[in-house]
């Protein structure tokens, strides 16, 4: 009978970043369990996510390559800036002898991670609450062109429109109480996300989102779920 992993993941907030520190462990056990607690936290749609690693234990250095794969996750959507925090020098040593430290910043403490993360591309975001209804799409729309004339991101507008009515459209059918959209831009990145309260729905992916995003998915999140679409902005 295999035993249960014993990491843990410690999670905060300082100056609107997600700080994560992994305690334990980490081997093929456990790499699922580090995998979605990042997700799941990245999906709260923080300003940025700061990994701590002096607590993690790594089952060998080939370990590592885990953070690659969120730093794929997270550079995509949620769209936001990922540093590692390492502080012992044969931990630095390790990540600096792989492709990891050319991805994102390896800072020596969380003060400097801070710092490297709070100086981002230019950001604008802006958020929605919304009760699940039948006017919901609507109201939808008028927020995110409200956003994007204001951004003057005219020409992702009209495919914007269409995928936002989608991602709020299946939020509705499956019944949740409200709902949280979301568009933001970095850099000419547009990115939609719709938030609810259904951690279990089960709803097909809408073909406009193929037809129209750059990428697009579905996250587990804290008591539910986000879908999300990328675009180019102008």
């Amino acid at each position: 009978m295999t035993r249960p992993s014993p990491l843990q993941l410690i999670v905060w907030s300082r100056h609107h970043l997600a700080v994560v520190q992994p305690v334990g462990r980490l081997d093929l056990s456990s790499q699922q369990r580090l995998l979605d607690g990042l997700f799941k936290v990245a999906a709260t749609e923080p300003a940025a996510l700061v990994v701590i690693l002096d607590k993690l234990e790594l089952g060998s250095p080939s370990s590592l390559g885990i953070f690659h794969r969120v730093w794929r996750q997270v550079n995509v959507w949620p769209d936001i800036p990922m540093a590692l925090v390492a502080e012992d020098p044969e931990l630095q040593q390790a990540i600096a002898a792989g492709r990891l430290a050319r991805l994102l910043p390896v800072c020596p403490t969380l003060t400097e991670a801070v710092r490297v993360c709070r100086s981002p591309p230019s950001v604008r975001q802006r958020q929605m609450h919304l009760p699940c209804g039948d006017i919901s799409g609507l109201r939808a729309r008028l927020f995110v062109t409200e956003a994007c004339l204001d951004w003057g991101q005219h020409e992702p507008l009209g495919d914007a429109l269409l995928i936002v009515q989608e991602l709020v459209s299946a939020a509705v059918a499956e019944g949740g109480p409200e709902l949280w959209v979301r568009v933001r831009l970095r850099d000419i990145r547009l990115t939609l996300s719709v938030r609810d309260r259904t951690p279990d729905a089960l709803t097909q992916t809408p073909p406009v989102l193929g037809q129209l995003a750059l990428a697009h998915g579905r996250t587990p999140s804290p008591g539910g779920g986000v879908s999300w679409a990328v675009l180019r902005g102008q």
